[in-house]
């Protein structure tokens, strides 16, 4: 059980280390709209893909049908929205 803690602490401490490392890689412009949208308690997550680090801003505290995405690539500047509809049940 010990090496379970061990390693979940593990991979939260890389990334948070990828986070910080892709997050200095945005233009001050990015930064400033990732720390906005935290602030409106946005959920902050990173992927990766074939063209570089992803930037993903998903909007949770709505609580509408359809919620938007928005992505920025801290590689090429690109920044994409997205209107995600949610499933009703």
């Amino acid at each position: 059980m010990t090496d379970d803690v061990s390693t979940y602490r593990d991979l939260l401490d890389t990334s948070a280390a990828v986070i910080r490392a892709v997050y200095m890689m945005l233009d001050e412009e990015t930064q400033a709209i990732a720390e906005a949208a935290l602030m409106d308690h946005h959920r902050l997550a990173i992927i990766a893909d074939a063209t570089g680090f992803l930037l993903v801003l998903l909007d949770e505290t709505n609580g509408l049908p359809v919620q938007t995405l928005a992505s920025v690539n801290a590689v090429t500047g690109k920044e994409t929205l997205y209107g995600l509809t949610r499933a009703s049940h």
